[in-house]
């Protein structure tokens, strides 16, 4: 193999590998190729490390987290698609030596369609099949790095969290993808600077995240990333919203700006303990905080909870948690509900 694609993958995954490169000529040698042995142990091996990689990281960044929230975020993580992608992002697949010229169109075709769609969040549901060759790649690349650094797990989460970092967008639209969700996303001027963009990320016509940078990608990139982490912590609330038979139900504005007071209402008539408000994530830069709150009411029938959306005021934030909750009370099956009335 040409010593300038062992330096260029090397530098791709920024990791040297040891004297001895022959884990990682092994890594870029498909079983077409006949003249050295191929990468099929390595992308065996690297598959499952990859996994417990990230099964670790979620584990430990994401306590509160149940088993269906990690396995549905790892699965955004560490998808065919995405690892196909990481490998087109990156140019992995031209230091691949193979004999197999239908793999080079198919793989082409895909880096074309992939392109065409840029880095929009919204775009990427028609990219069709990603060739598994591309995903093969990146998993034997990884196995031949985790080996030679003495199967050091945490070496190959930062290398493969580097590798995913441009792609935040897309590890969203995959979760997304997964979770049967609809993704938007548009772009504002900050009031205070005129020249920074600020995208919003709007999942199922709700904002659930934002970012702050004056460069365009870095913006898009912290917003989609903010928009995960979200997401990730609504599906660990108990969102009653999500129970209902009805999802068309609304509250109009001036429900919804007395939301609260109507909930303590409610409370009151029922004879539950008073809803309890909790500060779920605040960000953004000084002149523009952003807040999520949670509302949670604890009856002797069952514990209700539900997540606001992002506002710019505490109250709006807490107005929205208990819109949420009332919609959900709402759209409860009839026969959940004949105590609510």
């Amino acid at each position: 193999m040409e010593p300038s694609s062992i330096e260029a993958v090397e530098k791709i995954v920024n990791y040297n590998f040891k004297d001895d490169k022959a884990l990682l000529e092994m890594a870029l040698t498909h079983s077409s190729y006949t003249q050295a042995p191929s990468f099929q142990r390595l992308e065996f091996f690297g598959d499952a490390a990859l996994g417990l990689a990230v099964a670790k990281y979620l584990y430990e960044a994401y306590p509160e987290y149940d088993q269906g929230q990690l396995s549905h975020f790892r699965e955004a993580i560490v998808s065919t698609e995405m690892l196909a992608r990481v490998a087109v992002h990156h140019d992995l697949f031209t230091h691949l030596r193979h004999s197999c010229p239908s793999l080079e169109s198919n793989v082409k075709e895909f880096a074309r369609v992939v392109s065409e769609e840029g880095d929009d969040i919204r775009r990427g549901d028609g990219v069709g099949d990603a060739p598994k060759v591309l995903a093969d790649v990146v998993e034997s690349i990884l196995a031949a790095l985790y080996i030679d650094s003495d199967y050091d797990l945490n070496k190959l989460w930062d290398c493969f969290s580097d590798l995913l970092r441009p792609l935040s967008a897309k590890t969203l639209r995959e979760f997304c993808r997964i979770e049967g969700k609809e993704v938007g996303i548009t772009h504002e001027i900050s009031k205070e600077e005129q020249e920074t963009d600020v995208p919003n990320v709007f999942v199922d016509r709700r904002l659930v995240g934002s970012g702050f940078s004056k460069q365009e990608d870095i913006a898009e990139t912290n917003a989609a990333k903010e928009a995960l982490e979200n997401l990730c912590q609504s599906l660990s609330m108990v969102n009653i919203c999500a129970v209902g038979d009805d999802s068309n139900y609304v509250l109009t504005a001036e429900e919804s700006d007395r939301a609260m007071q109507k909930l303590n209402e409610l409370c009151i008539k029922k004879r539950w303990p008073q809803p309890t408000y909790r500060l779920e994530k605040e960000d953004g830069p000084a002149h523009e905080r952003r807040f999520i709150y949670s509302v949670n009411i604890d009856t002797k029938e069952v514990p209700y909870a539900a997540l606001g959306d992002v506002k710019l005021k505490k109250k709006d934030a807490k107005n929205s948690a208990a819109s949420n909750m009332l919609c959900g009370l709402k759209t409860l099956p009839s026969q959940q509900r004949r105590f609510l009335e």
